[in-house]
């Protein structure tokens, strides 16, 4: 069973099942193949009933979570795509054991595809329909050979999927990994040459630094944490 909660803010159970009606109307040939959605409204009268409602839990503090998301534009998600699709969940879905999470966020349309100039947000976000993000987790007393292995899988298998499966778009960086080698242009895509422009005028000696920012790819990190000049 998989479970989608989307928070509608400002407006009646009315509108949104208006909102909702031809979405549910195109899933509904489906039901016969066997992929059954229902729809669930549940209203609140304000915000913090909203969040003691949905987002209150009682689980443990102390672990760790590693993630990775890729943009997907509405081309990579038609039919004529199926295999490529199936083969990319193959790999981003987990094995028992992994505590993988797939989290689907609907992001495009409206207002997000137009494009603003001079922001610096990735432009691939302006093109996607939705974002994938993937992640592991893993609880306070986890081996670190686990945790390294958790690490590797988020970066370079189950984040180069993504990336395969999709390349031509980018990443939400706050939903990014930070040891992704090609962070660069999966982070800031057509939007850095401004980006290393501003940094080059307002930071000309590189004091602000961070391992994925704009400018990174000057220094060289040592072992023991200091930098070097690429």
């Amino acid at each position: 069973m998989l479970e989608m909660i989307t928070g509608v803010f400002n407006q009646t159970v009315e509108q949104v099942q208006s909102t909702m009606a031809p979405v549910m109307a195109n899933l509904a040939p489906y039901k016969s193949r066997g992929l059954d959605v229902t729809l669930q409204l549940i209203p609140f009268p304000d915000y913090f009933s909203y969040t003691s409602a949905l987002q209150n839990n009682s689980m443990a503090i102390g672990g760790g979570i590693l993630m990775s998301s890729r943009f997907y534009e509405g081309k990579h998600l038609t039919t004529a795509n199926t295999a490529a699709i199936r083969q990319m969940v193959n790999v981003t879905a987990g094995l028992p054991g992994q505590n993988t999470s797939v989290v689907v966020n609907i992001t495009g349309g409206g207002a997000v595809a137009n494009a603003i100039p001079l922001t610096g947000v990735n432009p691939a976000y302006r093109r996607a329909l939705l974002t994938n993000i993937v992640s592991r987790n893993w609880d306070h007393v986890t081996p670190y050979a686990d945790i390294a292995e958790a690490r590797d899988d988020i970066a370079f298998k189950k984040g180069k999927a993504q990336e395969i499966f999709a390349p031509s778009t980018g990443l939400y960086m706050n939903e990014g990994n930070y040891l992704d080698p090609d962070y660069l242009s999966n982070f800031y895509e057509d939007s850095l040459p401004m980006l290393e422009a501003i940094k080059s005028k307002y930071d000309p000696t590189s004091l602000f630094y961070c391992q994925t920012c704009v400018g990174s790819d000057s220094w060289v990190r040592q072992p023991d944490g200091h930098l070097c000049r690429a």
